[in-house]
């Protein structure tokens, strides 16, 4: 082994101009640059930070539509996610089941906005109503679409 034991290894990634004196440029100065055509269009940290989206976990309520205008074709693969509500929850429990319980009645399903963590891409889903004797679901049918605000 090279080195003796109990010595740390430091990287240091240094960034240098092309010229004669090959003088060395500061981490801060330098910015992203993406081809376009034959040029390459810079893109500053601080213009990179505008274009993220800041998006908080959440799953929001959007409208509500019969199940028959939802295809198979439409709804990407296994169900990732179910919506539970548990028959002994008393406060918003009663409330999320009767409206399962209407949806099914309906033949409807709700279609949401889903944000699976902050800071990431939200994405359409299809909650299709699951009504047993002892809890109520909304399996989660993801949409091949993005949603935006």
């Amino acid at each position: 082994m090279c080195g003796e034991e109990g010595e740390t290894l430091v990287r240091e990634r240094v960034y240098q101009l092309q010229d004669q004196e090959r003088s060395e440029v500061n981490p801060d100065c330098i910015n992203k640059g993406y081809r376009y055509g034959k040029s390459y269009i810079p893109i500053s940290r601080v213009d990179a930070d505008c274009l993220k989206s800041k998006t908080d976990k959440e799953l929001t309520l959007i409208c509500t539509t019969k199940r028959s205008n939802i295809r198979k074709e439409e709804l990407c693969g296994k169900t990732a996610y179910s919506v539970t509500i548990p028959s002994s929850d008393n406060s918003g429990g009663s409330g999320l089941s009767s409206f399962a319980a209407a949806l099914s009645q309906l033949n409807m399903v709700a279609i949401c906005r889903y944000v699976k963590k902050d800071d990431a891409a939200p994405r359409l889903c299809c909650l299709i109503p699951n009504v047993k004797d002892y809890c109520s679901t909304f399996p989660d049918g993801r949409t091949s679409f993005s949603a935006t605000r």
